[in-house]
């Protein structure tokens, strides 16, 4: 089975994940436990479609308004 390196855009990953962190009252995110790639399609006796996982971490913590 072969694989092709799948394109990543870390910077749009980071973005999203800030996104939701901010919804949840974070500042920040940061990225932790490395990144996971898996095939998500072998239809064709290859692996024709990589998925690619990062975990994110949310950080940093907006203080209580007063």
């Amino acid at each position: 089975m072969t694989t092709t390196k799948p394109k990543v855009n870390y910077l749009l990953g980071l973005e999203s994940a800030k996104a939701r962190c901010a919804a949840w009252g974070y500042t920040d995110a940061e990225a932790f436990g490395g990144v996971t790639r898996t095939c998500a399609d072998i239809s064709t006796g290859r692996c024709d479609i990589v998925r690619v996982t990062i975990e994110y971490q949310c950080t940093g913590v907006t203080p209580p308004k007063n």
